[in-house]
């Protein structure tokens, strides 16, 4: 004997439902897998420094200004100051840039007479974990952009 349910037998209704879940899961696979590219977008870089990622010079500035300078420039941006002292500043973004993807700036100072030499260390949290953004990621060029303006305003 056959169920039947305006015109639908039980099998299936119940194969329906088996294909609306292994859509729904798909789905989901598909946006975790996609997530971290969306976050990390890839462009060719653009400097040659000995680390391969962004370096300035400031002349004339001491490390606490260029934080102040570089809180000034990326607080706007969703950017907020985690740590920082006479060696480093470290940003965390307030919001994800993708699905579970976070840009966290950190600029290390290397103080000579006169002089401050500010390098660019990006890094990346995905899903929790801390990770070494590269020279081609998008976060490695914001930085630079950030790190070109720091330079401009505070040079003397």
């Amino acid at each position: 004997m056959k169920l039947e349910t305006c015109g639908v037998t039980m099998r299936q209704n119940e194969r329906r439902t088996e294909v609306k879940y292994f859509a729904a899961i798909l789905a989901v696979a598909l946006m975790i897998g996609c997530a971290p590219a969306a976050g990390l977008k890839k462009m060719p870089p653009t400097w040659t420094t000995q680390s391969g990622y962004p370096e300035v010079v400031v002349r004339g500035a001491s490390p606490r200004e260029i934080t102040g300078a570089l809180t000034g420039k990326l607080l706007p941006k969703g950017y907020v100051l985690v740590s920082g002292d006479d060696y480093r500043a470290a940003y965390r973004a307030e919001k994800q840039v993708s699905l579970g993807i976070r840009w966290l700036p950190e600029f290390q100072y290397i103080s000579t007479p006169g002089e401050v030499r500010v390098l660019a260390a990006p890094k990346i949290e995905s899903m929790g974990v801390t990770l070494k953004a590269k020279p081609e990621d998008g976060i490695t060029h914001f930085m630079n952009d950030v790190l070109t303006a720091i330079e401009k305003d505070l040079s003397k």
